[in-house]
């Protein structure tokens, strides 16, 4: 799934678009990450984009798994805005360990967490 970039980006949904494709060799390194992904802070400037690069890599492979996006989720509709794209989301704070405990034990991580 490769791709060119266009001379110009006419808004917000054709950029996210854009970041979320891709490219063949983010398809091909998904052979050495077997199983399902859970994205810690996905709630972030990159979250909603790498999670929906990972599900779109996923499906080009032909794979079905989990891409699971944990955060507070704090803005109106920011989970929602990932399940639009068959991502799954989980709503908590990552500094309660009550919370931790209750994530689900995926075989990948990726920790995407700041404090400000």
């Amino acid at each position: 799934m490769s791709y060119s970039l266009p001379a110009k980006i006419d808004g917000e949904a054709q950029l996210e678009d854009l970041l979320s494709t891709p490219t063949d060799r983010v398809i091909a390194s998904l052979e050495r990450l077997p199983g399902d992904i859970l994205i810690l802070g996905a709630g972030g400037k990159m979250g909603l984009s790498l999670a929906r690069m990972l599900r779109r890599a996923s499906d080009a492979r032909g794979e079905s798994r989990r891409i699971l996006a944990v955060s507070r989720f704090t803005r109106p509709g920011q989970a929602e805005a990932f399940e639009r794209h068959g991502l799954e989301t989980l709503v908590g704070d990552l500094l309660d360990e009550s919370f931790l405990r209750r994530l689900p034990r995926l075989p990948n991580a990726i920790f995407m967490t700041g404090m400000k």
